[in-house]
């Protein structure tokens, strides 16, 4: 299926141990470049949370929030694992319905 729109990466960290480590946040960057690259598109935008809990509700999450505001019809939201956007079932309902409404899409 061709892709329109722009590609916003978000990453998520949940300790300082990952963030010092770089590991996590690298991992996941990586992944997700090297997705974009495979399907000859650049990533627009990079969001990025460190040292926040997928649990933790959208609103105490500014990088997720701003990475779902920027969306637009035809745009994805791409992240190295879906568990990087939530931890939480209703959380991860929550942010699909977020972003089914902006027509834009979750690919992991």
């Amino acid at each position: 299926m061709e892709q329109s729109g722009k590609i916003i990466a978000y990453y998520r960290v949940s300790t300082s141990m990952q963030i010092d480590s770089g590991a996590g946040l690298s991992a996941q960057q990586d992944i997700c470049r090297d997705w974009a690259k495979q399907q000859g598109k650049e990533i627009s935008l990079e969001f990025t949370e460190k040292a926040i809990s997928g649990a933790a509700p959208i609103d105490k999450r500014p990088a997720l929030f701003d990475s779902i505001y920027n969306l637009a019809e035809g745009d994805i939201l791409l992240v190295s694992r879906l568990d990087r956007l939530s931890r939480d079932l209703y959380g991860g309902i929550l942010i699909d319905e977020l972003v089914s409404k902006k027509k834009a899409r979750v690919i992991s």
